[in-house]
C-alpha cells in the first residue's frame, strides 16, 4: 500500500517551455556558447550544496554581458520558471485531502529551493521538501533516496515517486521504491488508478 508520494518539481510540478540558458539565449543575448560551461560545471555543484550560486554568478555576469545585479539576474531565472502545473497541483491537494503525504522532491539549488518553497507556495501544500542542495547528493544517487526513506519513515515500497526524468524513475525503482515517469496529467490519472481505485 502507498503511504507517502514524492513529485518532483521541474517537468512536472513546474512545466516550463523553455530553459532558462534558453531564455537568456533569446531574451538577453547571452548565448548557451556562454553558459554552457557553466550550467555543466559550477552550477551541479550549486545543486548539491557544494557552491553558492550567488557568489557563482558574482563573477560571471559581467563577462556574459548582463548589466544588472545578481538579484536581478535571479530575479529573472525564477520568475521565468514560475510555472506551476495547476491540474496536478490540485490534484496533489486533493490527494492530501484524502490523507495521503505528499512531498516534493527536486534537483534545485538553495535559492530556488527556498522560491519554491516560498513565493510558489510549495511550502503550503506539501508535508515536506527534500532538496538536493540540503542533501548533498541529487535525486538519482542512493544517498538522496535513502534520506527521503528515513525522513518519511517508511518501507521503499510504501513510496511512489513521479519524475519525469528516467534515470530518477530507475534509481527509485532499484531501491525498491514504486516510480512512474511523468508525460502529462492524463496520463497520471490514468496511471494513479493502480495504486488507488
Amino acid at each position: 500500500m502507498i503511504k507517502a508520494i514524492l513529485f518532483d518539481a521541474d517537468g512536472v510540478l513546474i512545466i516550463n517551455e523553455k530553459k532558462f540558458s534558453e531564455v537568456l539565449d533569446e531574451k538577453c543575448g547571452i548565448s548557451l556558447d556562454i553558459t554552457s560551461d557553466f550550467f555543466k560545471g559550477k552550477f551541479a555543484e550549486c545543486l548539491i550544496g557544494k557552491a553558492d550560486l550567488r557568489e557563482e554568478l558574482q563573477g560571471l555576469l559581467h563577462k556574459w554581458g548582463w548589466n544588472g545585479s545578481v538579484d536581478d539576474f535571479m530575479g529573472l531565472w525564477f520568475k521565468t520558471q514560475h510555472n506551476i502545473n495547476k491540474a496536478l497541483m490540485d490534484g496533489v491537494k486533493k490527494l492530501r485531502k484524502n490523507g495521503m503525504k505528499c512531498y516534493l522532491a527536486t534537483n534545485n539549488e538553495k535559492y530556488r529551493t527556498e522560491y519554491i518553497i516560498n513565493k510558489m507556495g510549495f511550502g503550503r501544500v506539501f508535508d515536506g521538501v527534500f532538496s538536493s542542495c540540503n542533501f548533498g547528493y541529487s535525486k538519482h544517487e542512493p544517498e538522496f533516496l535513502k534520506k527521503v526513506i528515513d525522513a518519511v519513515d517508511l518501507k521503499p515500497e510504501e513510496i511512489l515517486l513521479w519524475d519525469d526524468d528516467l534515470v530518477n524513475v530507475n534509481a527509485a525503482k532499484k531501491l525498491g521504491l514504486r516510480a512512474e515517469h511523468y508525460i502529462s496529467i492524463s496520463d497520471f490519472k490514468d496511471r494513479m488508478k493502480r495504486y488507488f481505485v
